[in-house]
């Protein structure tokens, strides 16, 4: 019995906003990451982020100083 896991590869074309597109340039020259995993991760953070909110979680930041904020999407 074969147990791999078989990744279905789907391309898609997208036009970035400048914004998107500088943040995706910075994002890159901090991680070193390639711009298709940070897409990819953040695909799958906005997922995860918009079904827990959905669900009718909160999602909080904490900042290094201890300060708190509550996150949403736009």
């Amino acid at each position: 019995m074969d147990t791999s896991i078989t990744e279905v590869e789907q391309r898609i074309m997208v036009a970035l906003i400048s914004k998107a597109a500088a943040d995706l340039a910075s994002t890159h020259e901090r991680t070193n990451l390639t711009q298709t995993d940070i897409v990819n991760r953040a695909i799958s953070l906005y997922e995860f982020i918009d079904s827990e909110l959905a669900a009718g979680a909160e999602v909080l930041l904490r900042r290094a100083d201890n300060s708190t904020y509550l996150v949403g999407l736009a």
